[in-house]
């Protein structure tokens, strides 16, 4: 309830989606929740990530964690965007 509202407010952030984690494979670390964030590019993301905005999410971030065990790690990824390919109706 409180982050989302920061989150949506990421200057230059195309898309925001949060993954909840449901079914993992056996052995495989848990993880509770994943925030994805879509920008056009680099600069965009950085700026993200100096804005006040940024600042003030992590601030309540950190108030959260403190009600669980574990930490909050980054990764950032390039993406590639591919169409499904369907077969061919007979």
């Amino acid at each position: 309830d409180r982050l989302v509202p920061l989150w949506t407010q990421f200057p230059g952030a195309e898309e925001i989606r949060i993954l909840d984690g449901t079914i993992r494979d056996e052995g495989a670390p848990t993880y509770a929740m994943a925030l994805a964030i879509r920008y056009p590019d680099m600069t965009a993301c950085e700026l993200a990530l100096q804005s006040p905005i940024r600042s003030e999410s992590r601030e309540a971030t950190g108030e959260l964690l403190k009600m669980f065990t574990g930490r909050v790690h980054h990764h950032v990824f390039d993406t590639s965007e591919y169409e499904p390919t369907r077969a061919p109706e007979e």
